[in-house]
C-alpha cells in the first residue's frame, strides 16, 4: 500500500502512559511523520506524576489530531485501552506502549498487511524485546543509544518486503487492529488489571470470531521493555504469574498448567465464538438487579475461607430491613455454591431472635449464582459501594476488578466499619 496521507488518516493510535516521560517523548518523535500525514493519536494517561499530559501537548505539533485522556489513577492497560477505543475515530486502531520507537514507514507497512489478505484482522511487528515468535533472535544496532536502528530496520524491510506470517498470538505492545474486530469482539478484558495476558485473551477471542493474526516480517519496532511496570513499582514476574492464573480460570485450562507449558491451539479447538460469552463491552454495565439499594455491599465467598461468614454476621448486625442497603453475594462456578448457600441460610437464621424461630425481617441479602455476561462482572464492582471479606479472601480476578472499579475492600469488618462505609457513600 502506498504511504499516503489518506491511508494514515484512517488510523487511530492509542498510546498508554504512566510516567517515564523520557520514553514517551522518544516514541512521539518517531510518530511525527505519521501524525503529519493525518494519523489520529489518543493518549491515555494513567495517573502520571511527571507532567506527561502537558508535555505531550507541547511535543506534538499543534496541527496534529491529538486527544489526551487523563486518569487520576493507573487503570491498567486493558481498561485504559478501552477508554482510548471509545474515543478513537479510525477504521484501524494501533495500540502502543509508550516505550517504543517505530521505524520510518513502519506504520504504513503494518497497514498494508491488513489491506491485502482476506480475513486479516490483527497484525504485529517483529521486535528486539517481546515475548514469543515476534522476537528476533538478534538485532544489529545499539539497544540503548539506538545507533544503527533505522539502518537495521531498513535492511529488514528490504529483505522481507511485503512478507507476513500467520501467528497464533500477538503481543499488545504494538498491535494494529481493524475496527471490524472491535465491533465483533469488543475491547480488552479489564479483569487482567495492570496488564499481562489481556492481549492473549483478545487475540484468542479474535481467532474464535474468524479473524486472522499476522506477524509483519518487514517491520522492526524497538522496545525498551517493562518501563511502565518499573514506573509503577510492580514486580513484573509476579504480575505475569498472577494473571496467568486469571487466564487459566477464564478459559478453563488445567489449574496445574504452568506458565512454562503455556497453551496451544488444541486447548481451544472445542470452542466457538459466542457473542454473549466473548464480546467485551467498552463500557461495562452491571447486571439487571431489581434488588439494588442506595448502598450495595459485595461479598465473594469461597468454601474453605471462613472469613466471609463473619462478614455476613457483621452486615446483619449493622443494618435492619429499614435501611436502604443490600448485600450482594456473588457465587462463582467453583466456589462451593450449595454448601455456601446452606451455611448462609444458617447464619441468617441464627441472627434472628430465638435462633431463627422469629420471622423478623433482616436487611436485604441477594445471592448471585447465575453466569454474568462479559462486562457485567466489572459493572457489578462499579455498582458496589464496598467489598466485604478483605483482599486476601478475593480470587485474583475479582480483586483486580475491585481495584480498577475503585471499589474499596474492607480489610477489617465489624458493625462500625460497615455503618461508616454506608454513611460515607450517603455523604
Amino acid at each position: 500500500m502506498p504511504e499516503t496521507p489518506d491511508s494514515r488518516a484512517r488510523l487511530s493510535a492509542v498510546m498508554l502512559t504512566h510516567g517515564q516521560w523520557e520514553f514517551t517523548a522518544r516514541c512521539l518523535q518517531s510518530l511525527r511523520d505519521d501524525l503529519a500525514a493525518g494519523m489520529e493519536l489518543v493518549l491515555v494517561d494513567n495517573g502520571s506524576t511527571d507532567g506527561t499530559p502537558e508535555r505531550a501537548r507541547w511535543e506534538v505539533d499543534a496541527a496534529a489530531r491529538l486527544t489526551i485522556l487523563e486518569n487520576h489513577v493507573n487503570l491498567g492497560f486493558p481498561a485504559g485501552c478501552n477508554l482510548g477505543i471509545a474515543k478513537a475515530q479510525g477504521e484501524f486502531l494501533l495500540f502502543l506502549n509508550n516505550d517504543l520507537v517505530l521505524p520510518r514507514g513502519g506504520i504504513a507497512r503494518l497497514l498494508s498487511h491488513l489491506e491485502s489478505p482476506p480475513g486479516a484482522g490483527l497484525v504485529g511487528p517483529r521486535s528486539n524485546r517481546v515475548a514469543g515468535e515476534q522476537c528476533l533472535p538478534s538485532v544489529d544496532y545499539d539497544q540503548e543509544s539506538l545507533e544503527g536502528y533505522e539502518e537495521c530496520a531498513a535492511r529488514l524491510a528490504s529483505a522481507n518486503a511485503g512478507r507476513a506470517s500467520e501467528s497464533a498470538r500477538l503481543i499488545g505492545f504494538c498491535l494494529l487492529v481493524r475496527r471490524a474486530v472491535i465491533e465483533r469482539i469488543g475491547g480488552f478484558d479489564p479483569i487482567f488489571g495492570i496488564g499481562n495476558f489481556e492481549d492473549d485473551d483478545f487475540c484468542l477471542r479474535a481467532r474464535l470470531a474468524g479473524f486472522r493474526l499476522l506477524r509483519a516480517e518487514d517491520v522492526l519496532v524497538h522496545h525498551f521493555g517493562g518501563r511502565t511496570f518499573k514506573a509503577a513499582g510492580i514486580d513484573r514476574d509476579r504480575a505475569v504469574l498472577a494473571n496467568w492464573e486469571v487466564f487459566k480460570e477464564k478459559w478453563g485450562l488445567p489449574r496445574d498448567r504452568t506458565v512454562q507449558r503455556f497453551y496451544a491451539q488444541p486447548d481451544f479447538d472445542h470452542l466457538a465464538f459466542v457473542p454473549e460469552d466473548h464480546r467485551l463491552p467498552l463500557e461495562p454495565q452491571p447486571p439487571p438487579l431489581e434488588e439494588r439499594r442506595a448502598f450495595n455491599f459485595l461479598l465473594h465467598p469461597r468454601a474453605g475461607d471462613p472469613g466471609w461468614e463473619q462478614a455476613v454476621r457483621d452486615y446483619l448486625g449493622a443494618f435492619t430491613a429499614d435501611d436502604d442497603v443490600a448485600l450482594l453475594v456473588r457465587l462463582g462456578p467453583d466456589d462451593g455454591g450449595d454448601r455456601i448457600l446452606d451455611r448462609l441460610a444458617a447464619i441468617v437464621a441464627a441472627g434472628r431472635p430465638d435462633g431463627g424461630a422469629s420471622r423478623d425481617p433482616t436487611p436485604r441479602l441477594v445471592t448471585l449464582d447465575l453466569p454474568l455476561r462479559p462486562g457485567e462482572e466489572m459493572g457489578l464492582y462499579r455498582l458496589a459501594g464496598a467489598v466485604l471479606g478483605g483482599a486476601s479472601s478475593l480470587p485474583p480476578g475479582p480483586k483486580r476488578l475491585a481495584e480498577i472499579a475503585g471499589c474499596p475492600i474492607l480489610e477489617s469488618g465489624g458493625v462500625g466499619a460497615l455503618r461508616a462505609a454506608a454513611a460515607r457513600r450517603e455523604d
